[in-house]
């Protein structure tokens, strides 16, 4: 269909901008020293793609053609890269668990991320993040049993999509700086050995708060947030071929 055509053009036109400005934004802040105001700058990024893919950034919707904003289309985005992030990479669901149950499971991991992020406008301390990282594994856990390995949504898994899905709100300058990091094999490694875990299964609070305080003595004067982009980008095999390529 010439419609489906034009849509992808415009996605695909509209994805090559954002990697475009997301690269020159990392080069900024890497030459900033983290020093730099990723936050102003990210915003400045992010107002700049709207105003020139807005009118070219098409979906089909039935058999009409309707404008879809960028950052619907940008939120959309994270939703995936964290479902990517996450559950495919932490042995989520139960062996044999039907499509639908996992379908419900991604919807509802969707919904429940969007509420929790709304509380992040501001400034959110160490205690509501946990209890809110508590409140996304139990929830999801109570709710969609039949799919999960064991029936349990574990600490470790929910607090890397919900630490990661506001790193990317963070970045794009839709919310403030976060209070924790995304916490993964890559992280965990750049630390001190004195907290062995799986992050996959972890799933006790006081674990998870240890490995924020060994992050912290390693991050100095850094925020976990700022340090983290670093680390992550030093560490992280596809960032460094991204750098290189």
């Amino acid at each position: 269909m010439p419609e489906t055509k034009r849509y992808l053009h415009a996605a695909r036109a509209f994805t090559d901008c954002v990697l475009a400005r997301v690269t020159k934004a990392i080069e900024a802040y890497q030459l900033a020293g983290l020093d730099g105001d990723v936050e102003a700058y990210l915003c400045d990024f992010m107002t700049a793609v709207e105003e020139e893919t807005t009118r070219d950034s098409l979906v089909l919707t039935g058999d009409r053609l309707s404008q879809i904003s960028p950052r619907t289309f940008l939120h959309d985005q994270f939703h995936g890269m964290v479902l990517q992030a996450t559950v495919q990479r932490a042995r989520i669901y139960a062996p044999g668990a039907p499509e639908q149950a996992r379908e419900a499971f991604r919807v509802g991991l969707r919904q429940e991320l969007d509420r929790l992020a709304k509380c992040y406008d501001g400034r959110v301390s160490d205690d509501v993040h946990v209890r809110h990282i508590a409140a996304l594994a139990d929830t999801l856990s109570n709710g969609h049993r039949a799919a999960l390995r064991d029936g349990r949504f574990r600490i470790g898994p929910a607090q890397k999509a919900l630490n990661l899905f506001l790193k990317y709100q963070w970045t794009a300058g839709w919310i403030p700086e976060p209070p924790h990091c995304p916490f993964d094999a890559i992280i965990i490694g750049q630390l001190p050995t004195q907290v062995r875990c799986n992050w996959t299964d972890l799933d006790a609070p006081e674990t998870y708060l240890a490995l924020v305080a060994e992050a912290r003595g390693v991050a100095g004067s850094y925020s976990l947030a700022r340090w983290e982009l670093a680390a992550y980008d030093k560490a992280s095999p596809a960032a460094r071929r991204a750098n290189t390529g």
